[in-house]
């Protein structure tokens, strides 16, 4: 193997070598932790309330109490999205959009939640 071929060759190397040794200077890199730390714990408070939300209001629905309930639960997966989308886009630095519900302020509210739920957001 000749010392001018790519695999051996110094400066090909140092270029990854130097940004891998700069990473702990960078402050994304905090960012990305502090992302990590916080989604294990908050991904599980979700899931829980998801669940016992949607739980209880599927089975109290039958009593009339259940759909406020659904509603709320609802309701509050719509403001976590909301909650994540901004903690992405300022620990991470990501670009997500903020979807389009296509809901106007003109329409009633039977019609701005049927469009919520009925409108795909990709």
């Amino acid at each position: 193997m000749a010392l001018s071929d790519q695999v051996s060759d110094i400066s090909t190397i140092l270029p990854p070598v130097r940004q891998l040794l700069l990473v702990p200077f960078q402050l994304r890199t905090y960012g990305v932790l502090l992302y990590l730390a916080l989604a294990f714990p908050l991904g599980i408070g979700y899931f829980v309330g998801t669940v016992v939300g949607l739980s209880l209001g599927i089975s109290l629905s039958v009593f009339l109490i259940g759909l406020p309930i659904l509603a709320a639960t609802l309701g509050g997966v719509v403001l976590v999205a909301a909650a994540e989308r901004v903690m992405a886009r300022q620990l991470l630095g990501a670009d997500i959009p903020t979807p389009s519900w296509g809901v106007s302020e003109a329409s009633r509210l039977r019609d701005q939640v049927l469009t919520v739920l009925t409108t795909p957001v990709l």
